[in-house]
């Protein structure tokens, strides 16, 4: 089977899992107060989910590097429609929020299929892959949405909404698992040494895993993917309540700029294999797209209507989606082959602490100003700047590396 057959159906498995996960959840907290969560409420479930994933991430990731990614992908895509069916079915509060909780043990679908074809490719074309994967998948959480508020309209529409969800993941499960083949470096590793690792695949022998990543050359990556992922997070969280009291701009001036949004980061992730190639290395281009960010979100601050937001949010987009497929190539660059999926948990992490903590902040800004949003991300979007100019790795600065690296070039 070629390559690139193979690739794609991987690309088409991301499409399919965030098409069926965004028919669903944006109708989750409409349905929490139809069983009668209040506003609080409503916001923990997401939470909840979010807390869970920020320590089972790790563990589902050693587990795809002790037993296969194609295994534990299909395992977990399997659990996954199980608990979107149960989802539905529950008829209380309670029931809802136990609902939500094997959901954030088990879906885990994305960041396995990037460590997948990170298996599958050279780390040449790691920008390139990451870059159509994201922009493939976002298709998905375009759609996903439109086809979910029509289906709910009907009677019992979540319930409807949570067995087709549930379908889809099935249907996606056997996709892997029939037509996807396994990467023959990865299952070559395992069979050598699958009867140690599994003997070792314990609790105890988990936090040792963490302490054998090689801390040194990562941990600036980790803090600068939370500080800038919690920057836009933060300004998104309450986008559409900024549209709402800056502007007063309708619902459906505000679906169209969410959508709008989503479409520029979905088309730029086409393009971010061309723009990495442009240049020598990821973190100088994690640089630029964190200094472009930077300056956008303080424009977004002083934008006077709604054409000029829309139009800020153009390179906002952009160099979000460059900023996340930059950021994962740095992790498995800089971190041991044999860790590709703890280290692509402790990303998925790293994202879910910004996820469940940018809605409190965002709102608590708002408290003080309706730009507050836009001006914490334009301060956090500094401070992951001043990290990535500043933080020695290995005990050498990164522009003191970038110089060392252009003479070695030169010679």
């Amino acid at each position: 089977m070629k390559l690139s057959y193979a690739i794609g159906l991987i690309y088409f498995a991301g499409f399919l899992d965030l098409l069926a996960v965004s028919m669903t959840i944006p109708m989750l907290s409409k349905h929490a107060r139809a069983l009668g969560a209040s506003p609080s409420m409503a916001g923990l479930l997401s939470s909840v989910y979010g807390f869970i994933q920020l320590f089972s991430s790790p563990v589902v990731g050693r587990w795809s590097d002790v037993s296969g990614r194609k295994f534990v992908l299909v395992w977990c895509l399997i659990l996954s429609a199980i608990c979107y069916a149960t989802l539905g079915m529950a008829s209380s509060i309670l029931l809802l929020m136990l609902a939500r909780v094997p959901l954030g043990l088990f879906k885990h679908s994305q960041e396995l299929s990037r460590a997948y074809l990170a298996d599958l490719t050279p780390p040449s074309d790691h920008s390139h892959v990451f870059g159509q994967f994201n922009s493939i998948s976002s298709l998905g959480f375009i759609l996903g949405p439109i086809i979910g508020g029509h289906l709910a309209d009907f009677d019992g529409g979540f319930f409807l909404l949570s067995l087709i969800t549930a379908l889809i993941f099935f249907i996606n499960a056997l996709l892997v698992l029939f037509l996807i083949p396994k990467d023959k470096s990865m299952t070559k590793h395992i069979s050598s040494t699958r009867k140690s690792q599994l003997e070792e695949f314990h609790p105890l022998a988990f936090l040792r895993s963490f302490y054998e990543v090689d801390w040194k050359n990562v941990w600036d990556i980790f803090i600068v993917r939370f500080l800038f992922s919690f920057a836009v997070l933060v300004y998104r969280s309450d986008f559409a309540t900024t549209l709402d009291y800056k502007y007063e701009a309708s619902a459906k001036i505000t679906g169209y700029m969410i959508s709008y949004s989503g479409v520029v980061g979905t088309v730029s992730g086409f393009f971010v294999g061309r723009l990495a190639s442009r240049y020598d290395d990821d973190a100088k281009l994690l640089l630029h797209t964190g200094v472009v960010q930077m300056l956008v979100m303080g424009a977004v601050t002083f934008a006077p209507n709604v054409a000029a937001l829309a139009l800020l949010l153009t390179p906002l987009s952009i160099s979000n989606a460059v900023a996340r497929v930059c950021a994962v190539n740095l992790t498995l660059d800089r971190g041991s082959a044999s860790q590709k999926g703890v280290l692509m948990g402790l990303g998925a992490s790293v994202l879910s602490l910004s996820r469940m903590a940018a809605p409190a902040i965002g709102g608590l800004s708002q408290e003080f100003s309706v730009s507050g949003p836009s001006i914490v991300g334009t301060l956090v979007s500094i401070a992951g700047i001043l990290v990535l100019v500043l933080a020695p790795r290995g005990g050498v600065p990164p522009f003191k590396r970038a110089t060392d690296t252009s003479e070695e070039k030169s010679l």
